[in-house]
């Protein structure tokens, strides 16, 4: 017997696309002006030589402003920090720090309240 139940997987080979049509097609929305939208596959897709290709130090720029962003995002997507909780739950100072980054969050959201984000642009 053959189970028919739908799942939310496609096939593997349509993945890698999907992940690349997603941002791809929200550069539409996200940049209304045509020619820095032009300007942006340009840089990144730089199949022919021109002066707006792509910098070759872009990668220390970025890793300065995103760099702390990125190594958080890998150590919290490793069951590291499930474990350091589950250890330390009940501690006066696992409850201070959950309260610090909760804190942290509602200030980071407050600071971004001002930002013009893609959707409320329309």
């Amino acid at each position: 017997m053959v189970d028919s139940t739908p799942t939310a997987q496609g096939p593997p080979s349509t993945m890698p696309s999907l992940a690349a049509a997603v941002p791809l097609t929200w550069l539409i929305f996200g940049i209304s002006d045509l020619s820095k939208l032009a300007v942006y596959f340009s840089r990144l897709f730089p199949f022919h030589s021109s002066p707006m290709g792509a910098y070759a130090l872009d990668y220390l720029k970025y890793a300065r402003q995103y760099g702390v962003l990125l190594v958080l995002c890998a150590i919290f997507s490793t069951p590291l920090p499930r474990r350091i909780y589950r250890k330390y739950a009940s501690s006066i100072w696992m409850i201070l720090l959950l309260l610090a980054a909760f804190w942290v969050c509602l200030y980071c959201i407050r600071q971004g309240l001002n930002d013009p984000f893609l959707y409320f642009q329309f």
